[in-house]
Formats: structure tokens, C-alpha cells, sequence
């Protein structure tokens, strides 16, 4: 599948396996947001954005079998400068291998910006490349967006009805309300994940966020007059 961009199409390099009915990805977790599918050969998940911060983000990768556990070689690329291949200095992020779900991190460099190609491929017993065909497993293609980094700063709040701090937070995010909610308030990721949904107890709410991955998140809540959302980071 080509990606149009501002400086025009980029054609990609086709990857995908002979046979993934034994094995193939069934779940990739980057930092907060999750995208769980069935056994292909290759998979188009373009449509699917992960939002990457410049720094480290947390990765697993997760196979499925369909009878014995093989060990299986993963790698995930990325095509940092878009210019429509995966073979640039750094722009393989991830090599770990193993019989199940495998973890580590990648890290995106500062210059990163907008959107590319990320590619996540699963191969039997054998490191993988980029490009071209193999035997057993999966390859799956996803989009991701470095503008998630300009958040790191994030401070705006839009309803003067709420007060959020600190933000970024670490462990605990205070909530302060001068009016009534009338809700339950949700922490939502970015992929409109629901991560957590907690009574509005108290005009003043201390809410431990501890073990949230790092990334943007968002609030939801009802302030008496409408729903809102309003953002925050996690460090």
C-alpha cells in the first residue's frame, strides 16, 4: 500500500509470510494503546495509529499458536526520515525473540515529526527483514504519529470549571472542581481506550496514576452544562 504525504507518494517495499495458520502476531502494545487481530500472512493496520513521544515508549509483542510454541524472531522498523524504506541507520527499534510475548522499549529521537510507516514483523526461528517473503509467521504495517511529542508541555485546560495538576504528572494528578459533576469521570487513552472510571467523590480529588504508562491521556467528565475532556501527561 503506498502513503501519500506532503511531498508526495511513498511506495513501500512488500513483506509477508507463506504460511501464519501455526503462528502469527495476535497483540502489539505501544505504551497505553493496544491492537489485538487473527492469523494473516500480512496485515494492513495503517488505518491503526500509535501516538510516539520522543524518548522511550514501552513495547510488547504478543504471539498466538495454533499448537506447539515455536521460538520466534521479532522486529519492529520504522521509517523515521519517510523516504519510503526501512534500511536507514536506526530505524530498526526492536529485535527480541522468544516462545511468548516478548518486552522491551523503543526510542524515538527528538527530530522525529508527523506521521510514517511503522512495520512489526514475526518470523519462525529466524531474524527477519524488512522486505521480501518468508515461511511462518506475520508481518503487519501500522501508522504512527510523532506530534504526540509537542505534548510534553501540554498545560491548557479548557474548562474553568476544572483545575488539573500537576501536568505532566508522575504519581498523583489533582483534580479540583468548582462546580457539580454529574458523572462518573473516565481516563481514556488516546485510541479511545477506557483505562479507568472513578466516582467524582469530592469538590477536590487526588487520583493515583502511578501505573499508567507514560503518554497522553485524557479526562472525561460531565460539568453540569456538557461532557468535556480535558488532556493530560504522564511521565
Amino acid at each position: 500500500k503506498s502513503v501519500t504525504t506532503s511531498g508526495g507518494t511513498i511506495n513501500y517495499c512488500t513483506a509477508t509470510s507463506n504460511d501464519a495458520n501455526e503462528e502469527w502476531i495476535s497483540k502489539v502494545q505501544i505504551g497505553s494503546a493496544t491492537k489485538t487481530s487473527g492469523k494473516s500472512k500480512y496485515s494492513d493496520f495503517t488505518s491503526t495509529t500509535f501516538n510516539l513521544s520522543s524518548g522511550s515508549n514501552s513495547v510488547t509483542l504478543t504471539p498466538s499458536f495454533s499448537g506447539s510454541k515455536y521460538n520466534e524472531s521479532f522486529r519492529i522498523w520504522i521509517d523515521l526520515n519517510k523516504d519510503g524504506d526501512f534500511t536507514d541507520s536506526g530505524e530498526q527499534l526492536f529485535s527480541k525473540s522468544g516462545k511468548a510475548a516478548v518486552s522491551g522499549t523503543i526510542t524515538i529521537p527528538t527530530s522525529a515529526s508527523g506521521q510514517t510507516r511503522m512495520r512489526v514483523t514475526m518470523r519462525y526461528n529466524t531474524a527477519p527483514s524488512p522486505c521480501g517473503s518468508f515461511n511462518y509467521g506475520e508481518v503487519e504495517d501500522y501508522t504512527v504519529n510523532f506530534n504526540f511529542a509537542s505534548y510534553e508541555s501540554y498545560s491548557s485546560i479548557t474548562d474553568s470549571r476544572v483545575k488539573i495538576y500537576p501536568n505532566p504528572v508522575k504519581n498523583v494528578l489533582n483534580i479540583e472542581f468548582n462546580a457539580e459533576i454529574q458523572s462518573d469521570i473516565k481516563i481514556i487513552s488516546t485510541t479511545g481506550a477506557l483505562i479507568k472510571t472513578f466516582k467524582a467523590t469530592d469538590n477536590v480529588m487526588e487520583i493515583n496514576v502511578s501505573d499508567l504508562t507514560p503518554g497522553l491521556y485524557i479526562l472525561q467528565y460531565d460539568n453540569g452544562l456538557e461532557n468535556k475532556t480535558e488532556r493530560f501527561i504522564k511521565k
